[in-house]
């Protein structure tokens, strides 16, 4: 077993099939992003600056946070910022979501080059959602299905059926 950030396991595949091997293999991938802080590269949050919207929030919503949730807002001013803020919030966002997009498909596309595509099962999965500006919130620590909804995605061609959606845990 191998753990990596996503260039350091681009050139594990490329080495494994340099010295091939019939020894099977599990290699776990670890990404940061997205996460807090929400830096991306400029270019990343250009392309999404002018598309976002960040969701509002229902006018009803804050009239009936238990004391303690009402509380904790204040304490993390999430109620204080401004629309602008919250856009570039989300952007970013968005955009450091495309970069890990983009560093899985880097991967993938080793595994194609390189032959082990047909062979290996991939799955990619996270550890928390986050809220990204839903019901105001930034972050992960609630039970709404933004925090809790965790992507689990799996391929393995020949294997796995393509499309197949299971809705149930």
């Amino acid at each position: 077993m191998c753990w990596a950030a996503p260039a350091t396991a681009i050139r594990w595949l490329r080495e494994r099939t340099a010295a091939p091997t019939d020894r099977p293999f599990c290699l776990v991938v670890g990404a940061v992003l997205p996460h807090n802080p929400y830096i991306v590269p400029r270019p990343l949050f250009d392309a999404y600056i002018d598309r976002v919207e960040v969701p509002a929030v229902p006018p009803d919503y804050l009239g009936t946070l238990h004391p303690a949730v009402r509380a904790w807002r204040q304490a993390r001013r999430v109620d204080d910022l401004a629309p602008e803020q919250a856009r570039t919030a989300l952007a970013a966002y968005y955009g450091l979501v495309s970069m890990v997009d983009t560093q899985v498909g880097q991967i993938m596309a080793v595994l194609d080059q390189t032959g082990l595509r047909q062979n290996t099962a991939v799955c990619y999965t996270s550890d928390h959602g986050d809220m990204a500006g839903e019901l105001g919130m930034w972050w992960k620590s609630t039970l709404y299905e933004g925090s809790v909804g965790v992507p689990l995605l799996f391929c393995w061609p020949g294997q796995f059926p393509a499309g197949l959606v299971v809705r149930e845990p």
